[in-house]
């Protein structure tokens, strides 16, 4: 905070305030034009007149509009972090339940299937002997940290769940404690709903695999692709699919 003796005659001042980063400075104009400005970046923001310029105390305005423009840019940057975190599942489609506490699911076959919502939360803080040092890269660094915590939890519910339902369905393959193996990868695709584009091409499958698997799952994929049996194994079952894709369609046409 400074305090700053002026002249009689600079009877009037008007005080403006900006973005951070953080320094601020004074520049003062003698007679009816001059002028105090708090620089905190390029955008001004005029605060309106200050009548008594005799004595004027210059400190760090409270602008509304600017923390809640800060406050976006830190939410929207905590959102990006936690999609970025939980990798495969933020491909997934989203829907938005604005009231209720479940969600209930009606299978194709009539089967009703009943998932609770479950909270997902994360904590930082902030000391007050850390507020003068900590700068904007130290915020995100905080941020990121309870990005990483809230997408954890988010995606370890999101796989129990889906471990429940392809449980309840049966819909699992148990390799025995075996290594993954090309005959184990169609065994599971032979259980997998695929569907295709108006061209009959099959629609991007994603593999999640545990952490230290990437090379023997790219062993698996070369195998489907340049060893003959695997490869007419895998065209057989991919054939399969986009007719099993096909019934479908026409049978949705049909209804609607």
């Amino acid at each position: 905070m400074t305090t700053s003796s002026l002249p009689s005659r600079q009877r009037s001042c008007t005080l403006f305030g900006t973005l951070p980063p953080a320094s601020i400075t004074a520049a003062c104009a003698f007679g009816n034009k001059m002028t105090l400005k708090a620089t905190l970046s390029q955008a001004q923001v005029a605060l309106g007149p200050v009548t008594n310029c005799s004595q004027l105390i210059l400190m760090l305005p409270d602008i509304p509009p600017l923390k809640q423009a800060l406050a976006q840019r830190l939410r929207a940057a905590f959102r990006q972090r936690v999609n970025a975190y939980m990798g495969v599942l933020n491909e997934a489609p989203r829907y938005y339940i604005k009231e209720g506490r479940r969600v209930v699911t009606i299978r194709p076959d009539g089967q009703v299937d009943e998932t609770e919502l479950k909270e997902a939360s994360a904590e930082t803080s902030i000391g007050f002997d850390e507020v003068p040092h900590l700068s904007m890269q130290d915020r995100l660094a905080k941020l990121d940290e309870a990005a990483r915590e809230m997408a954890r939890q988010i995606s370890e519910h999101a796989f129990g769940q889906i471990n429940e339902a392809v449980d309840r369905v049966g819909n699992v393959v148990d390799a025995g404690g075996k290594p993954l193996s090309p005959e184990v990868y169609l065994e599971v695709i032979e259980k997998v709903q695929l569907d295709f584009d108006a061209n009959g091409k099959p629609s991007q499958l994603t593999v999640v695999i545990p952490p230290g698997m990437e090379e023997r799952a790219k062993e698996v994929t070369d195998a489907l692709e340049h060893e003959p049996e695997y490869s007419r194994r895998y065209r057989e079952i991919i054939d399969k699919k986009r007719m099993e894709w096909r019934d479908r369609e026409a049978a949705r046409k049909l209804v609607g």
